[in-house]
């Protein structure tokens, strides 16, 4: 799970970095610091659900790790998605 945001957020930084529109105006750095608060919050989210669950004995085990994986997951998602959607990392031109 900690690989799967760390990747996200590599791949997301490369983007930005690489995107000549993004560096005009420090926008790739300012897109770095709120890209990094919004997938530490994710995470921190996410971590905190993972350790809360207390799986029953009469569970099974590849259920329960659905279950379990699933809340993280769906963060990374959407937190990826948005952060694509508000098309910094892709390069326009203007």
């Amino acid at each position: 799970m900690l690989a799967a945001y760390g990747i996200t957020f590599v791949v997301l930084m490369v983007g930005m970095f690489a995107n000549p529109a993004a560096r005009s105006y420090g926008g790739s750095v300012i897109g770095a610091i709120v890209l990094a608060l919004a997938l530490g919050l994710a995470l921190a989210v996410a971590l905190f659900v993972v350790r809360r669950s207390r799986p029953s004995t009469g569970a099974t085990g590849a259920m329960l790790m659905t279950g379990i994986l699933a809340i993280p997951v769906i963060l990374l998602v959407v937190v990826a998605g948005l952060c694509v959607a508000t098309g910094l990392p892709i390069p326009r031109p203007y």
